[in-house]
C-alpha cells in the first residue's frame, strides 16, 4: 500500500517521472509477458503473447490501481479482482 502510493502520488513530481513509469511498467510487462508464455506453453490459454498485448493489460491493471489509490480506496481493490480477471482472460483465451 505505502510503496503503491509513492509511486502513484509522490513519483509524479520528481522531473524524470515519465522515465521512472515507463521503466517501471516495462518491468512489469516482462514478468507478466514471461508468464503468459509459460502458461501458453503449458496449454494453459490459447493465445500465444505478444508485447502490445501484454503491454495493454498490465497498463490497465495498473490504471486501475493508481485509480485506487488516487481516491484513497486502496481498500476496494479487491472488488476489482474479478474485473482484473475478466481482462486477463480476454486477452489470451
Amino acid at each position: 500500500r505505502d510503496y503503491g502510493r509513492l509511486v502513484i502520488n509522490e513519483l509524479r513530481t520528481l522531473q524524470d517521472y515519465e522515465l521512472l513509469h515507463e521503466a517501471h511498467l516495462n518491468r512489469f510487462v516482462g514478468m507478466f509477458m514471461e508468464e503468459v508464455a509459460l502458461a501458453h506453453s503449458q496449454g494453459l490459454i490459447s493465445r500465444p503473447p505478444n508485447e502490445l498485448t501484454v503491454y495493454a493489460v498490465v497498463s490497465g491493471l495498473h490504471a486501475l490501481v493508481a485509480r485506487a489509490i488516487r481516491r484513497q480506496e486502496e481498500d476496494r481493490l479487491a472488488e476489482s479482482v474479478d474485473l482484473a480477471v475478466e481482462l486477463v482472460a480476454r486477452a489470451f483465451m
